[in-house]
């Protein structure tokens, strides 16, 4: 394979070797290389062999280095290679619910089990072959993150619209054997894969421990866009109740036997059910975060610890914060206390509704840039301080889901925007230092 080499260390073996930005990858010591995980492994000798492609010419750089040293060259993508797509189609999936018009990367679907290890994103499986897994044993990849959806497998046939979606737990006893530790995910739909069926899947995953880590249940993710699509029903606030009765009845029983509670179910259940979060010692260290388990409870703990070693000082100031609809209550809660603590300040805080995915999507990460605007427009002062959550936003980047810029913001707002990271002590920092 041809990989262009976009960047070198500078006084890195393959600096000092003579290999430049712009020349091509072909081979570690003859060796082919599909992709980062090969490539790091051929390259821990001391002695190594490149093969590059310039100007059409082939050439072989020998490299001396230190045992497991970087060779020092940077490619186009961490991956090396081109993310591997899925080849389901789910009823829940929320790509194919995305309104049309967005940047092409947002259509994209991956399903790459390399990337469950590099990133964490969940994968199905369902497009792994025997090479795959041959790979991931070798290379000893762990953890790895799986969408189960439910362990039947007929039920999961149906949700994944794979034929292939059936033979699951086949596939995750493999990797139990092959000592491949895991964390799971079930994305819950009304009618479909939640009541009895989800109670067995739970008691059949946590059969795989040790290797068995974690579990969150998610519900389902319903936009506006579905014309055409699955017919999806809401959880109503008594089905998320009843979803997080079960949850909590089994992880009672795994914490009795397993010493664990295994299995939590996402925030966003609790605040459709209107009941109180667990604690921050429920979350046993958090295992299930990225998924929206016990973000809140960190949120809180990270506030109050930076709260109670605040003092007490005069800040004269109002401060307005832009949110999603399911977290704005619990934001506002804590921006009453700032408030009650600091004397003069002044925060309000607005739910921004989600007109671009539809008012049934709740959650700050899929708030758009128009939505903000609008949700603020003629309604905040001229040069007034906004705080957004950093999930707004693309990572690494100031765009918006609906690419609509910070700076294109602020100007429509006539506002300075200030980005806070999802950190409970960060929040307090931001405000006090504005």
């Amino acid at each position: 394979m041809r990989r262009l080499i976009t960047s070198v260390t500078e006084n890195s073996p393959a600096g000092r070797a003579g290999i430049l930005a712009g020349d091509f990858f072909l081979s570690l010591n003859g060796g082919v290389v599909l992709d980062v995980f090969d490539y790091r492994f051929l390259s821990n000798e001391e002695s190594l062999s490149v093969g590059i492609e310039r100007n059409g010419l082939v050439t072989d750089f020998i490299i001396t280095k230190d045992e497991c040293e970087d060779i020092g060259l940077v490619f186009g993508t961490g991956l090396m290679d081109s993310a591997r797509g899925c080849e389901n189609n789910c009823v829940f999936c929320f790509v194919a619910q995305n309104p049309p018009g967005m940047r092409e990367t947002l259509y994209f679907r991956d399903d790459d089990w390399r990337l469950s290890f590099l990133t964490g994103s969940y994968i199905t499986m369902t497009n792994m072959r025997r090479a795959d897994f041959a790979r991931l044993r070798f290379y000893r990849l762990s953890p790895m993150n799986i969408s189960v959806q439910a362990a039947s497998p007929a039920i999961r046939r149906t949700l994944l619209r794979n034929k292939r979606a059936g033979t699951l737990m086949k596939r995750l006893r493999a990797l139990k054997r092959a000592g491949t530790s895991m964390n799971f995910q079930i994305v819950l739909c009304k009618g479909i894969n939640d009541g009895p069926e989800l109670v067995k899947s739970i008691n059949k995953l946590v059969k795989l421990m040790p290797n068995a880590l974690s579990l969150s249940v998610v519900p389902v993710g319903i936009t506006k866009h579905r014309g055409g699509l699955y017919p999806l029903e809401p959880f109503t606030p008594a089905d998320a109740r009843a979803v997080i009765a079960q949850v909590h009845e089994l992880a009672f029983g795994f914490r009795a036997k397993y010493g664990t509670s295994f299995v939590w179910a996402a925030d966003e259940f609790y605040i459709r059910a209107g009941v109180d979060l667990p604690g921050y010692e429920d979350y046993e260290g958090f295992p299930q975060l990225e998924n929206g388990v016990g973000m809140m409870a960190l949120f809180r703990e990270e506030f109050n610890e930076e709260f109670k070693n605040t003092p007490e000082i005069s800040l004269n100031k109002t401060v307005h914060i832009a949110t999603g609809q399911a977290a704005e209550p619990f934001i506002s809660e804590l921006s009453n206390r700032l408030c009650e603590r600091f004397k003069g300040l002044i925060i309000k805080t607005a739910a921004v509704p989600n007109h671009f995915f539809g008012e049934t999507v709740t959650v700050s990460g899929l708030v758009t840039g128009r939505g903000i605007a609008d949700a603020f427009k003629g309604r905040i002062e001229p040069g007034a301080k906004l705080l957004i959550p950093q999930n707004m936003l693309r990572s690494g980047e100031d765009v918006f889901l609906d690419d609509m810029t910070v700076k294109e913001l602020e100007e429509a707002l006539n506002v300075s925007i200030l980005k806070v990271p999802v950190n409970g002590a960060e929040f307090i920092r931001t405000v006090i230092n504005l």
